[in-house]
């Protein structure tokens, strides 16, 4: 018999919604269908009642319903768009929550505001890297820690009575606060969990954390089902989940406090790894006084508030002096003791390759082993019972790992998406060679985009980065990149010799027309244009007509990578290796699209001498220039070329197998 249906029932709930994702949103249908056969297969071998299997199945079918609704529909807004719903003047609460923060400096009222209201918009980039990199970021968003400590502030205002006039002034206050941090995810789980609570205590009856927890999810998934796949639903989720399933066994060994934290950080820490592909060793000890001092700043913050909101801001138009210097010390307080520990980032370290299946297998491996149910049946020895749980429980997974297999994550030659820009990844055994590297004014490419996606790649650095040319949307990324990542040597064209860039000078090297850069006996870059006589240096602001054009040679298969190459460049390079009967010298199997698409490249001639099978655009999406152009997609599809366009497909992958190609997407669309 099942303890607690809720949770059971929202554990189903969310394994339809993830099987309609994947089956509609990831267009993978066959894995989809096996992952839900595999949890009912999984449900109806299982010791419960028959009337308790019905309603598990029953409530699989409804989140995949529930998804497949919401995806017919077009689904509903992501947080990001919340975000973007902004109140704006006229709002009584964001107005008083505004005043209230231009009381402070600016810098310390930005952290503020961000430790409060969840709000980072103000706050130094390097200031919540540097949180970030001590995983105390979470304070810097409206969690359910934050509820919780407002939550213990209200019961010791209101002295523990347990009437119902306290309790209906403490869900009324946080409603109020849910309001100013403008209902984050976060904050709608966490006013749900402790509103549940304090109703339970009222109707007499037991509250439970993890009965909560659950309903919290199943509300807000059921209002907008694709909260499931936001980082900070995940993250909000395991952190309370953590607290509730492991702190009992870990405060046996630790104590309460010690071992609340504990939890915490054990909820936290793998699935922080996996997102931001960053780790730091010492967490746990570093959280401690910043999760203190947070404890006394959020609640004083809240009464200054409370304060500007319903008293004095009316009657003399000002907030306490004392009050905002007090909160003003511990802020500067929280940001001195956590630059303290984090040792100028020795011990924050980065973290590659880490499967979504493995921190899934992980949460499930933790919470089923501190789970009441194990504790019960290990007493009662009945390691039957467990073994089946366990096989039961690795069938889903099994095939939930089907629907999460990175179909790029064996392909040999690579086209990530890096917005409006160009880049390409070349890897064999531990070797990892880009070719450009994308770049904007706007964002940092090579720390935002780049990084990330060679850590998830498994790659932990770059043996080389070679350049096309030195234009932004090519170069700047390579340049961002090597300050946060270890890149070994850097590939110039010579035409740039002499030019100032922003790299380790000793790492240069020039390249031009006789260059080879081997990876292994059967796999290397070659440069195939342009030809010069002799080595010319010329400005970094020249144009694209100083464009470098590169050959991949892998085990027999040739991808031509041409930045952004010119028409008239193009047929000037069929004249040449015409005239010197090596025209095959431009066949390609796989032809990187010339700047992005654009009209003023891919000719006719050179797509008739290239002949290749596949085509990559790299663009960005709605970019402002109209690429790629429809006389360019045009010209592709007449010669049965099968073109993909990292706007659309996303990063696009090469698969090498015995001379033939697969291409691989994040997205299965081709134009």
């Amino acid at each position: 018999m099942l303890r607690r249906k809720l949770v059971a029932f929202t554990v189903m709930y969310i394994a339809g919604i993830a099987a309609g994702y994947f089956m509609l949103e990831k267009i993978r249908p066959v894995e989809a269908a096996c992952f839900m056969i595999a949890c009912a297969l999984a449900v109806l071998f299982s010791d419960m009642a028959v009337n308790e299997r019905r309603a598990l199945i029953l409530f699989l079918l409804m989140g995949f319903m529930l998804f497949v609704i919401h995806f017919a529909f077009g689904g509903s807004p992501s947080d990001e768009a919340y975000a973007k719903e902004t109140p704006g003047e006229g709002n009584v609460l964001y107005d008083a929550r505004e005043d209230f923060v231009r009381h402070f400096d600016e810098d310390t009222g930005a952290f503020i505001k961000g430790v409060v209201f969840g709000d980072k918009t103000g706050i130094d980039d390097s200031l919540k890297e540097e949180f970030n990199g001590n995983q105390t970021g979470h304070i810097l968003a409206v969690s359910g820690l934050h509820v919780g400590f407002l939550y213990s502030l209200l019961r010791l205002l209101t002295g523990r009575k347990r009437t119902k006039p306290a309790a209906a002034l403490i869900i009324a206050i946080l409603i109020l606060y849910g309001e100013m941090t403008m209902w984050s995810t976060p904050t709608v789980r966490a006013c749900i969990v402790m509103c549940v609570s304090l109703l339970a205590i009222h109707f007499r009856r037991k509250a439970d954390l993890l009965t909560s927890i659950s309903l919290a999810a199943f509300l807000i998934l059921t209002f907008d089902p694709f909260q499931l796949f936001e980082v900070g639903f995940q993250m909000s989720m395991l952190t309370m989940a953590s607290i509730a399933i492991l702190t009992k066994p870990i405060s046996m060994k630790l104590g309460e406090t010690l071992g609340m934290m504990t939890a915490v950080q054990v909820g936290i820490v793998p699935i922080t790894a996996y997102t931001f592909c960053r780790a730091n060793p010492l967490s746990l000890l570093i959280n401690v006084p910043i999760v203190l001092l947070a404890s006394v700043l959020v609640p004083i913050c809240i009464v200054l508030l409370m304060i500007v909101l319903l008293m004095i801001q009316f009657v003399f138009g000002m907030v306490p002096a004392p009050g905002i210097k007090l909160a003003e010390l511990i802020a500067d307080a929280v940001i001195r003791v956590n630059h303290m520990l984090s040792f100028d980032g020795g011990f924050s370290m980065s973290v590659a390759g880490l499967s979504s299946i493995a921190i899934i297998a992980f949460y499930a491996i933790v919470f089923g082993a501190s789970s009441e149910w194990m504790r019960i049946k290990l007493i009662r020895k009945e390691r039957k019972s467990i073994s089946k749980a366990f096989v039961l429980i690795s069938l889903p997974i099994l095939m939930l790992s089907s629907c999460l297999f990175d179909r790029l994550s064996d392909d040999e030659v690579l086209f990530p998406y890096v917005g409006q820009g160009d880049c390409t990844h070349v890897r064999v055994g531990d070797q990892d060679i880009l070719i450009d590297g994308g770049g904007s004014e706007m964002y940092n490419v090579g720390e935002k985009v780049l990084m990330p996606y060679l850590l998830k790649s498994g790659a932990s650095d770059v043996d080389a980065a070679l350049v096309t040319h030195l234009h932004t949307d090519h170069f700047r990324g390579i340049c961002e990149l090597a300050k946060v990542y270890p890149v070994g040597a850097f590939g110039i064209p010579s035409d740039y010799r002499g030019a100032e860039v922003d790299l380790d000078q000793s790492k240069i090297f020039l390249l031009n027309i006789k260059s080879k850069v081997r990876m292994a006996d059967d796999v290397y870059v070659s440069v195939i244009w342009p030809v010069r006589e002799s080595d010319i240096s010329l400005s970094a602001d020249d144009e694209n007509e100083h464009n470098m054009v590169y050959m991949v040679h892998y085990k027999g298969v040739r991808i031509m990578v041409t930045g952004d190459l010119l028409e008239e460049d193009e047929l000037e390079m069929i004249d040449y290796y015409r005239h010197n009967n090596s025209l095959d010298t431009l066949r390609c199997d796989v032809l990187k699209v010339a700047h992005h698409g654009s009209k003023s490249s891919s000719s006719e001639a050179f797509l008739d001498a290239a002949k290749p099978l596949v085509a990559v655009i790299s663009v960005g999406q709605n970019n402002l220039y109209g690429h790629p152009h429809d006389q360019t997609l045009e010209q592709l599809k007449k010669r049965g070329i099968r073109t993909y366009r990292t706007d659309i497909n996303g990063t696009v992958g090469i698969d090498i197998r015995s001379n033939k190609i697969i291409v691989d997407t994040l997205q299965n669309v081709v134009e």
